[in-house]
């Protein structure tokens, strides 16, 4: 496969991949804490029930807040959809 035919190819396949994809790659070049990694999770789940970035963030946040630290993943998840946020 020549320079081209990658290029083109990784041109073509950025679009596919999407925003969770992306958010994951760079969360996982850095070592995360464990509630940073809650955090993480829980916003890459609301991503992928369709909400976007920036809504899943600050949901979760929020829900880290009112839940405390010891919240699971799925119990900030399960705090977001019932706030529907």
């Amino acid at each position: 496969m020549g320079k081209k035919t990658a290029e083109r190819i990784v041109v073509e396949l950025k679009d596919k991949v999407g925003a969770a994809s992306a958010w994951e790659a760079s969360s996982a070049q850095r070592a995360l804490s464990t509630e940073d990694q809650k955090v993480n999770d829980a916003v890459l789940a609301l991503m992928a029930l369709g909400f976007k970035q920036v809504e899943a963030h600050d949901a979760v946040r929020k829900a880290q807040g009112t839940l405390g630290a010891a919240a699971t993943v799925e119990d900030l998840v399960r705090a977001c959809l019932k706030k529907g946020a």
